[in-house]
């Protein structure tokens, strides 16, 4: 049996497990920015958004649905054979 480092969940069996980032302190800008959130959308913006999504993401996602389906038909029906067999 392997030498397990640390305890609970998050023990591991590898050294390299012991090695932990340290985070830099945030900086003064980076908390004046969040103190400023942005500023909410504009109805432009908005109605640029579901444009997109509407004419481009949609029909992309629904033929990549269709296809990973056929796909899957086709693979299952190469391994296993026709339904009729």
């Amino acid at each position: 049996m392997g030498v397990v480092f640390g305890h609970g969940p998050l023990a591991c069996a590898r050294e390299s497990c012991l090695i932990r980032t340290v985070e830099s302190p945030p900086t003064p800008d980076a908390l004046q920015d969040r103190s400023n959130p942005e500023p909410p959308s504009t109805r432009q913006e908005e109605l640029r958004s579901f444009l997109f999504f509407t004419i481009v993401m949609a029909p992309v996602l629904a033929v990549v649905i269709v296809a990973s389906y056929g796909f899957f038909v086709w693979m299952t029906q190469l391994l296993f054979g026709p339904p009729a067999s």
